[in-house]
């Protein structure tokens, strides 16, 4: 027999299972304990006995397995038991033996020759126990008291750090600097050090000698807590795709919307922004793919946000424009958690299609409280301005264009359009009936056509008021600032922490007029008033004021002034800068938000394992605006105020019963079973008073007049309504979870909804998930891969939904008519959603799942795939009803399905490693493969949705180049075989030579939308960041970079600047003219058609030439240099550390993209006309002083 052992350096765990028992003795763990000591007192006497146990005789032939598969293998050929403590036999790893028929004595004495164990028996029971140490007994047993001070290898103290006596629960945590102290029954012994994010420790300790003890950073993270639905998880045990981010790594960034924040950290969560206004919307949040028809406001196919427990109903105020995501400072933010697959995300049902975000605040800790401070100051500036032509060479370039100008007569007798090639062409038209005919713009036909303002203005160069080179961006912009301070306290002891904060956030937008302040508040109780019961207090309240320049709620676009005011008006310092100033700052328009968000939860302990909690919560949120319209700035000559306000209340109830429970920590069981109780109300009132007596009185008074005569009729001169709704939901959740040894993972949940806003005859709906993984790198045979640390595999399955917005909307709607009758008001059905459905139900998603998880050399590389598709069936869309015989023009359905299909890449790589040195790299990439699959007719859903492509799809014609002689005029031949030559619905006008030549796809000559065919989708094919985070010494480096590929999006601005009307003769043009090239003569290959009046339409417009495919991007989106004061120069100072930083934001971008910026364009339409808010770029100073 041959047998060879390798001890190894083994794991604690918080929790301490003393025994195990075999198969043959299934019983209780403390019978099993006073068993123990039976054995203990009764062994002398059980010689005998004992001999016939030892003459069992096994075969054996196993190689480098554990202490435990030894047993197993033992009691597998024998009639005998084993009792042990887990944590002293699994050092014992590695063994090997190879005996053939030994007895179970000359095994045992082989396997723990050289160890500190041995063993005894008690009948047909054989127990593993420490081999005595020769001590002093009295020595050993004298009490003493044992204190230390924990630290991490810098020698930074570690507060809440688990210290144990090996062996008993008798424990302590350190406080706040560290330190502990213990009682001990005996003066030596081993102590057992744990912490979460560092590697568990033993240390000897010796009679009263002060201990210091410095733990290592647990690399792994594989035991880092990560929230997850109604409860929390690991990274070993998890097997839903869950993606996680710190709130540390948010605390530097100064944005005003923690969605911006995350930009590019995360696999598979595209965040796009399309508006830098200060607080407002236009983020686009997507969860793996587009996943909504946006037939209500959907806020871009957003995730539902969870903030500490509360689902957040309503994301954007429809008064002020603010987005709830901006009344939170990132700062007191403790953890983001992105629930990706079903698995993860089912159980909020009817709400999770989308996927889920959990954002969950910071709390309390014990210890001694703490004190934190943060102030910095940002300055933002416009990355870019839109290129402007002006002066000179715009003048020349309009001139040009209204000299070139033509019209076609047209000879009915010949059915053909004649272009006049000169003035006297022109005139003889004329006179020969082609009354249309028209060559230079000024001089026509001959006759007196009129010269509009405009062009007069675009032709008096000799007048200095009219002779200008004027950049309106230039006057609307400005410099903004950002003022960002937050205090913060927290602390406690092991029965009461808190945590307290206050925060202050004061932008001033880069446009003039546009700004944002908020201010908040946080507070989190946490007592333990008895030994089983826990009570957890939250409260967050928020104010705060928006200045905005444009009417829009969802994306704040830039006013038209700079758009359209002419650029040879004169500038700075001149009357019309005045009077634009004036028309943006004249409009008085106040915005005030207020939201105050509360729970208050009883966790109580009803036995070991089993706990009851109860969550009670309000989100209460109060939108109030304002706009007062001066009467010099009303067309109509009076002045106008308008205003509303809006309250959201969201009332949570969820109830929850868990049971946890470890079956000789082999078999874990994890149960939930809840039920929860929402209601959401909301309340808005409006109105509006004309004609104020004075502007000064900015709002509705008891002055403002009713009706207006003054006309010779009766006009309204005030309204006021209001509006109310109220929806209920109603759930009951369960999830099990079970594994076997942290290796065999298996998780399966069910939540059923029943929801008021669903049609009576579907009023609940199912959402099942199941789940399981395979922690593959603890088995034996792969040792052959030692570089492996960790790897698991992950496959899950489940179901979830997506509610509708309106809360009756599947009971058909009415409204009260616009015009009364006898005096009277009336009721009216809604044409487009008035028609009930009962049948109206949550859209559904179904999604799979397979996920890998890998670590290597020792934790310093990680590497996270996964692949996933997503079904989801019954979209909700307004339908066209067909035929004229009913009064609805449409009614709500599930009417359409779409897929995403998917795979996400994330490589965590720490580059450099050491004391003075660290290098953290993170990449992630994302590609998704959007779908448009099925409608209730089987047919394409307008021009957006086209079956087998991606949604939002775009559509524009197709040219072919321009119309070079006359001989190649385009036409068609009608089935009476009159010739048609191509036009834009007008035939006497039709398209000649210099015209872009455009494909008549549905060949009735006739070049319009009928003609448009599908060019690409906005939505990104792929989409990811890259993130560094350097240390070195006191220097902190941290820079992220993120990215967009293979978006297809409209120049709109493009085909409005280059192409001359009357309409915006007088606009500047937004392009540099030297960048284009246009048509003058045959032979001529040029970019563009000929420069001329564009009198017939759809000369220029959108068409392939401005749709620009693969649009790719790479944008530095921040950079943060901070520096930490040394200990000897804060402790002199009396504060515990201190820290200064400096950052950039949206430094610089690479983009293949013509326009001003792609993140900007609309991820559902794809058009950029050039006038959304500019997405700044910012420099930052700030502080952080810890007390």
């Amino acid at each position: 027999m041959g047998c060879t052992c390798n001890s190894k350096h083994y794991k604690f765990m918080e929790k301490f299972e003393l025994f195990r028992i075999s198969k043959l003795l299934g019983v209780r763990k403390k019978w099993l304990i006073a068993m123990k000591t039976f054995v203990l007192l009764f062994f002398a006497f059980s010689l005998q006995l004992n001999a016939s146990v030892f003459s069992q005789r096994v075969s054996l032939n196993l190689k480098d397995v554990s202490a435990k598969d030894l047993i197993r293998e033992i009691e597998s050929q024998t009639n005998l038991g084993f009792i042990y403590n887990l944590d002293e036999i699994e050092k014992l790893d590695g063994i090997s033996i190879d005996a053939k028929e030994e007895t179970v004595k000359e095994v045992l004495d082989e396997v723990l020759k050289g160890t500190d164990l041995t063993y005894e028996i008690d009948k047909e029971v054989i127990v593993i126990k420490p081999r005595p140490a020769v001590v002093e007994e009295q020595e050993q047993q004298k009490p003493t008291v044992i204190k230390g001070k924990v630290t991490d290898k810098s020698g930074t103290p570690i507060p809440g750090v688990t210290v144990m006596i090996e062996g008993t629960y008798n424990g302590t945590a350190t406080n706040a600097d560290g330190m502990f102290s213990l009682n001990s029954p005996k003066r030596k012994g081993v102590l057992m050090v744990s912490s979460v994010g560092f590697k568990a420790k033993k240390v000897v300790f010796d009679g009263g000698k002060p201990l210091m003890i410095a733990l290592e950073e647990d690399v792994s993270k594989l035991d880092e807590v990560s929230v997850v639905a109604y409860g929390t998880t690991t990274k070993r045990e998890m097997v839903g795709s869950v993606a996680s981010v710190k709130g540390e790594a948010l605390k530097n960034v100064p944005v005003s919307n923690i969605a911006t924040a995350l930009q590019g950290r995360i696999a598979g969560m595209d965040i796009q922004n399309m508006s830098g206004a200060p607080g407002g919307g236009g983020v686009s949040t997507v969860v793996r793919g587009y996943n909504s028809l946006d037939s209500e406001t959907r806020n871009f196919s957003a995730p539902l946000w969870v903030i500490d427990g509360i689902p957040v109903s309503n994301m954007q105020s429809g008064m002020t424009g603010t987005n709830a995501l901006a009344e939170i400072d990132p700062s007191m933010i403790e953890s983001i958690e992105v629930l990706k697959d079903a698995s993860a995300a089912s159980l909020y049902g009817s709400r999770a299609a989308n996927g889920v975000i959990l954002v969950t605040t910071k709390k309390g800790r014990p210890g001694k409280t703490k004190f934190s401070a943060n102030v910095s100051t940002s300055y933002s500036f416009v990355p870019k301005f839109p290129t402007v032509t002006a002066g000179v060479e715009a003048r020349r370039f309009k001139e040009e264009a209204l000299r070139k100008a033509r019209n076609a007569g047209f000879d009915d007798d010949k059915n053909v359009a004649i272009y006049p090639d000169s003035h006297y062409e022109a005139w003889k038209m004329r006179q020969d009936g082609m009354y249309n005919s028209g060559y230079d713009f000024y001089w026509g036909n001959g006759s007196v056509w009129g010269v509009p303002d405009v062009v007069r203005l675009q032709q008096d160069s000799l007048n200095s008021f009219y002779n200008n080179s004027t950049n309106w961006f230039d006057i609307m912009f400005q410099a903004g600032k950002v003022v960002d301070a937050n205090v913060q306290a927290r602390g406690g002891n092991e029965n009461m922490n808190f945590n307290i904060g206050i925060g202050y956030y004061s932008e001033d937008g880069i446009m003039k007029n546009s700004g944002f302040d908020r201010g908040t508040m946080l507070a989190s109780l946490n007592f333990k008033p008895t030994k089983r019961a826990t009570i957890d207090f939250r409260v967050f309240s928020s104010i705060s004021s928006r200045k905005k320049t444009s009417n829009g709620t969802t994306i704040e676009t830039v006013p038209t002034a700079p758009f359209e005011y002419s650029p040879f008006l004169p500038g700075k310092g001149s009357v019309v800068e005045s009077t634009l100033l004036q028309s943006i700052t004249g409009v008085k328009q106040k915005n005030h938000d207020f939201r105050l968000r509360a729970n208050f939860s009883v966790l109580y302990n009803l036995t070991k394992g089993l706990d009851f909690k109860s969550m009670n919560s309000i989100d209460y949120s109060v939108s109030k605006f304002n706009r007062f319209t001066p009467s010099f700035l009303n067309t109509e000559g009076f002045s106008s105020s308008y205003g509303g306000m809006s309250d959201f209340t969201n009332m949570l109830s969820e109830n929850i019963l868990t049971y946890n429970t470890s079956i000789n920590e082999l078999h874990n069981i994890d149960i939930l079973a809840g039920f929860s109780y929402q209601t959401d109300k909301q309340t808005s009132y409006n109105g509006y008073g004309n004609n104020s007596p004075s502007d000064y009185i900015n709002y509705v008074t008891g002055g403002f007049p009713y009706v207006d005569v003054s006309q010779g009729y009766n006009r309204q001169m005030m309204q006021y309504q209001s509006d109310f709704s109220e929806s209920i939901l109603v759930s009951g959740l369960a999830r099990v979870k079970y594994n076997y040894n942290k290796k065999y993972l298996f998780e399966a949940s069910i939540r059923r909804d029943g929801s008021s806003k669903f049609g009576k005859a579907i009023p609940w709906g199912t959402f099942p998930s199941a789940s399981a993984g395979w922690v593959f790198s603890e088995e034996n045979f792969m040792n052959f891969l030692p570089k492996m640390d960790f790897g698991k595999i992950r496959a899950s399955w489940g179901v979830s939904g997506m509610q509708f917005d309106q809360a009756y909307l599947a009971y058909g709607l009415l409204s009260t008519g616009t015009v009364p009758f006898r005096g009277n008001s009336i009721l009216s059905a809604d044409e487009r959603y008035g028609l009930l459905n009962d049948k109206l139900s949550w859209e559904e998603t179904t999604q799979y799942n397979l996920g890998l998880d890998l670590d290597f050399f020792n934790y310093k590389l990680g590497v996270i795939f996964d692949y996933y598709y997503r079904y989801t069936d019954k979209l909700l869309y307004n339908v066209d009803l067909p035929g004229n015989y009913s009064y609805f023009s449409g009614q709500a359905m599930n009417a359409a399905a779409i897929s995403n299909e998917g795979m996400e890449l994330t490589i965590k790589w720490d580059v450099i490693r050491n004391d003075e040195l660290t290098w953290k790299m993170n990449f992630n990439i994302a590609r998704n493969w959007n779908q448009f699959r099925a409608s209730y007719d089987d047919r394409d859903i307008s021009r957006r949705y086209t079956i087998g492509k991606p949604v939002n799809g775009i559509y524009a014609l197709r040219t072919d180049g321009i119309i070079s002689d006359a001989s190649n005029l385009p036409y068609r031949y009608s089935t009476d075989g009159t010739k048609y030559f191509f036009n834009a619905g007008n035939k006497s006008q039709v398209y000649t030579v210099g015209d872009t030549r455009y494909l008549d796809f549905n060949g009735d000559a006739e070049i319009d939308h009928q003609d448009e065919v599908y060019l690409g989708s906005p939505l990104p094919k792929a989409f990811g960041g890259l993130l560094n985070e350097i240390k070195w010494k006191n220097f902190d480096v941290n820079f992220l970079l993120s990215y967009s590929l293979g978006r297809t999006i409209i120049n709109g601005t493009l085909p409005t600047t280059l192409s001359v009307t009357q309409d915006n003769i007088s606009f500047p043009i937004l392009a540099d003219l030297n960048d284009y090239t246009f048509w003058e003569k045959p032979g001529d290959e040029t970019d563009y058609p000929r420069n001329e009046l564009d009198t017939r339409g759809n000369n220029i417009v959108v068409s392939d030439r401005f749709v620009e495919q693969n649009v790719h991007y790479v944008k530095l989106k921040n950079l943060i240099v901070g520096y930490k004061l040394p200990k000897h120069i804060t402790n002199k100072i009396g504060i515990s550390g201190a820290r200064v930083f400096v950052s950039g934001e949206n430094l610089f971008t690479i983009t293949n993209y013509t326009g001003a910026d792609p993140e900007t364009v609309n991820v559902t339409t794809g058009i950029d006309l050039g006038n959304n808010y500019p997405l700044t770029r910012k420099f930052t100073a700030g502080l952080t002083v810890n007390f």
